[in-house]
């Protein structure tokens, strides 16, 4: 396993978000992994500090496909990183479906961190893979306004008529698909999928809806909601395992 990989793992666990910042996810179909890409046909390498001929020789940058929704825990371990390691994350945010497709273009990477492991059953498939490391699991939550106006604390009461509804695209994003599989198999989802107001790219997006009262709730990971002081999560057991 690349050096520098495994010590971004180890600042994770160091600064305690498999504890603190990510819990149980929606059934036990998701995953958080923190997955090592080291592309056959173009690896890519870290060169370590030193002196040489020229003067110091700075590492290369190491390459990260971050899900959206993993955005606030993956900054603030970034500044530990970079500043213990002097190696530069390049990180780009997105839908993982989205970035699993840049993946299979550029052929380049270090490491991908999906929200959900399906995506990685897929990304085995193309042989982009050299290791996996689990990290955590997050939860599935109804975001709401903090005091929660509209007191959303059912099932039938996110389905009222008065409810606006966003969620994450179902093709794009891992809370849209997880959340359509496992409701599915209820025979929930389409009474859900008829009240949805309106459906983003990324559970970010549909976190910003709520918060800019777009929309009343959004379906989103709980870590998400570490990033916005005015939202808060209510847990529906129809979202639960």
């Amino acid at each position: 396993m690349n050096t520098h990989c495994l010590a971004l793992q180890q600042i994770c666990s160091r600064r305690g978000f498999v504890d603190r910042t990510l819990l149980a996810i929606v059934g036990s179909l998701v995953a958080l992994v923190l997955l090592v890409m080291t592309l056959l046909w173009n690896k890519p390498t870290i060169k370590p500090l030193g002196n040489q001929a020229g003067g110091a020789r700075k590492a290369q940058p190491l390459v990260i496909y971050c899900a959206a929704s993993n955005k606030s825990v993956i900054e603030a371990i970034r500044r530990d990183y970079e500043r213990e390691f002097q190696v530069r994350l390049e990180l780009q945010y997105g839908a993982s479906q989205t970035l699993l497709a840049s993946l299979s273009v550029t052929g380049t990477g270090d490491l991908y961190l999906p929200a959900d492991d399906s995506y990685l059953v897929t990304a085995r498939e193309k042989q982009l893979l050299e290791d996996e490391y689990p990290l955590a699991t997050m939860n599935a939550v109804v975001a709401v306004a903090k005091g929660n106006p509209l007191q959303i604390k059912t099932w039938e009461d996110l389905l009222k008529p008065e409810v606006r509804i966003a969620q994450a695209s179902t093709e794009a994003a891992a809370i849209g698909k997880l959340t359509k599989k496992s409701l599915d198999e209820r025979s929930l989802w389409e009474p859900l999928h008829e009240h949805t107001t309106v459906y983003k790219t990324t559970v970010t997006e549909v976190a910003n809806d709520v918060k800019t009262k777009s929309v009343d709730a959004g379906i989103v990971f709980d870590a998400v909601l570490h990033d916005y002081d005015t939202l808060e999560g209510v847990t529906l057991p129809e979202l639960a395992p």
